[in-house]
């Protein structure tokens, strides 16, 4: 039986294959080698269904140390899990949670952008071939990494379009005292979609549960997409000072 359980979640619109490039990185990390540790990455599904929901059959069993890692809407739900059920996660790594701004001049401006682009991209081609071809030479894909546009996509643009009017997430300041495990966050450097007042906020109100990482330099809301090591580095990083790998680590010493 594994010691420790990482399971990652994905944005809206991926799906579990975006993070095989980090795995494939981490696995190859000292940080893991002493720890037998499980790589879970599931889908969520492209349906009206809260997305916490398809997490509860991996934290409801016994289980080893769980650690949960999100981008966007994924990282949503991992969060806001924790957040109705205490101590489901012995940590959470957040990538860009799309979370807390309440202006809707703002979330209006944002939802709009990010529906009119996606609408725009190309549904179906002839061959893989063609579909490689085009969305290499597509600018909003410029600045991922190369690896990650291998991945592919979940859903229809149509779908995906959708998604984007959902409502964005927010607690109440008890709310965000609810959780019971080490909440990190990290930003793109250069995105739009990281409130980051509102996370401040939140290790304000409680420093011994949140936390943030240093923005990821030259990377926008798809930072797990744009710059692999570092993102790879920045889990590696956290998890080194958790348990069961931080003890390890320690009792080598």
């Amino acid at each position: 039986m594994p010691r420790a359980t990482l399971l990652f979640a994905h944005g809206g619109g991926f799906c579990k294959q975006m993070w095989d490039p980090i795995i494939r990185r981490m696995k190859s990390s000292p940080v893991l080698q002493q720890v037998t540790t499980e790589f879970v990455t599931f889908d969520f599904p492209p349906r009206v269904w809260h997305p916490a929901q398809d997490l509860v059959p991996w934290t409801t069993a016994e289980r080893p140390t769980l650690i949960g890692i999100g981008h966007s809407m994924g990282a949503g739900a991992l969060w806001n899990m924790e957040v109705q059920d205490p101590s489901t996660f012995d940590e959470l790594i957040l990538f860009e949670p799309v979370y807390g701004e309440k202006d809707p001049v703002v979330t209006d401006k944002i939802a709009t952008f990010l529906v009119a682009t996606t609408l725009q991209r190309e549904a179906s081609w002839s061959s893989r071939e063609e579909a490689v071809e085009y969305f290499e030479t597509l600018k909003n894909f410029n600045s991922w990494d190369r690896e990650s546009l291998a991945t592919v996509l979940a859903c229809h643009p149509h779908i995906e379009a959708a998604l984007y009017r959902h409502e964005i997430l927010r607690f109440t300041d008890q709310e965000l005292k609810r959780p019971k495990c080490k909440v990190r966050f990290y930003g793109g450097e250069r995105s739009n979609l990281f409130f980051t007042p509102h996370f401040e906020h939140a290790v304000r109100l409680n420093p011994d549960v949140y936390s943030m990482g240093e923005p990821m330099n030259n990377c926008t809301h798809l930072l797990v997409l744009e710059d692999l090591e570092r993102a790879a580095n920045n889990i590696l990083n956290d998890l080194a000072k958790a348990s069961p790998f931080h003890k390890d680590t320690t009792s080598r010493m």
